[in-house]
């Protein structure tokens, strides 16, 4: 709405730590686990940086106070009903036991180098299969059921991407539960974040749903 162009944010170490053990809770996948990008785009036009994911918070702190003699403390930190803040607090007895978040931090950055690689692999096997137009998406069917699951599920959820220009994908069990249904012989239809899904052809097709 304001035409801007990036946004900054002060994710910090800790924060990309907790977002690894939230997204380990749920469940993810490698995507998931390699946690927080420091450069991406929203909606291929926006550019998100977060520049202090390896800084740590108390450093922070002390940058803050020396520069403007405060820093301000978001009351919902400490407010139990939210998950992250349950990791939050699990912070002091990981690190009683031996584990440190340097420790995570690294495993991370490892996932995440990983992640860059399959990405490459990725594009190829997408540009491969998809065939786009304004309206609908489609994927070659046979090509689709060939693939391992975990390439499945980035098939759907690029492909839900591309369409709907959304910034974050469904949730994992939810994208499973709609292959199962996909390939099951009596398929008809589906519907999964705003997209419904049916069979054309030899295709599976994608077109937004009508509210």
């Amino acid at each position: 709405k304001n035409k801007i162009n990036t946004i900054l944010t002060a994710h910090n170490l800790e924060d990309q730590v907790e977002t690894f053990f939230i997204r380990l809770s749920r469940g993810s996948g490698l995507k998931g686990l390699s946690s927080m990008n420091s450069i991406s785009k929203i909606d291929n036009k926006i550019n998100l940086c977060r520049p202090l994911l390896d800084v740590k918070k108390k450093n922070l702190i002390k940058i803050s106070k020396n520069v403007f003699g405060k820093y301000i403390k978001d009351p919902s930190n400490k407010n139990t009903k939210y998950l992250r803040t349950k990791i939050r607090n699990l912070k002091k007895p990981l690190e009683k036991s031996g584990i440190e978040y340097e420790q995570i931090i690294k495993s991370i950055n490892n996932l995440a180098k990983s992640k860059t690689t399959l990405d490459r692999y990725f594009k190829k096997i997408f540009k491969d299969m998809i065939k786009e137009s304004k309206n609908e998406i489609l994927i070659n069917f046979k090509k689709f059921r060939n693939f391992d699951h975990e390439i499945k599920i980035a098939v759907i959820n690029e492909s839900i991407k591309k369409l709907k220009k959304n910034y974050y994908n469904p949730r994992s069990k939810k994208v499973s539960n709609l292959i199962k249904s996909i390939e099951k012989a009596n398929f008809k239809k589906s519907t999964l974040g705003g997209c419904i899904f049916i069979i054309k052809k030899d295709n599976l097709c994608l077109k937004i749903e009508k509210v």
